[in-house]
């Protein structure tokens, strides 16, 4: 199997620290990519230009949670069924998007960044904060909820979108210290 990467994304992250956590490495050959300027080959497998990427028998898996949930089912007992725990991973993957969207306001070229939609971002990096920390004891044993939670928080601190968030969401502060122990997190840091 071919990954396509960039060090930096958080979607392509989650997909590292599982494949890690799955001990299936040396199956996977990770390839960093360029998303702004990609190789032909990168772009004819997956047109969108997204990471990340994986190549599996000349098929493209070009979204992470689609990633996650073939890995899953091909090495892992793990995969999910239960719709509370898909609900709180999309919870979590929605902090991530949010983020993400707020770093890409910063990163208008020609355009002036709106404060209104930074306003609105950070009002929902908030409320997500809030329900995630306050769910934090339910969900926090499935292994993607927990990768795709930890994905995000690393994001916010790692892109400064939210320097205070462990005070909105102590439980989730207390939580992300110790996943940020595991050697496949510390394998997978953003460069």
């Amino acid at each position: 199997m071919k990954l396509y990467i960039s060090p930096t994304s958080p979607y392509t992250r989650k997909v590292r620290i599982l494949i890690r956590e799955l001990g299936v490495l040396d199956k996977v050959e990770e390839v960093r990519v360029n998303t702004a300027e990609p190789d032909p080959e990168f772009a004819d497998a997956n047109p969108m230009g997204k990471v990340p990427t994986l190549i599996v028998e000349d098929q493209a898996l070009c979204d992470s949670q689609l990633i996650i949930e073939y890995l899953q089912k091909q090495f892992s007992n793990d995969h999910q069924n239960d719709w509370a725990v898909k609900n709180h991973i999309w919870m979590a993957q929605g902090l991530i998007d949010c983020a993400y969207q707020w770093v890409m306001e910063h990163r208008k070229p020609d355009a002036p960044i709106s404060d209104a939609i930074l306003n609105k971002l950070q009002g929902k990096i908030t409320k997500l904060l809030t329900y995630l920390d306050r769910h934090l004891p339910d969900m926090v044993q499935d292994q993607t909820y927990g990768i795709t939670l930890g994905c995000a928080l690393s994001y916010l601190e790692f892109r400064e979108v939210r320097q205070d968030w462990s005070e909105t969401a102590p439980h989730l502060a207390d939580w992300f210290e110790k996943w940020k122990q595991s050697e496949s997190v510390k394998q997978t840091a953003p460069e």
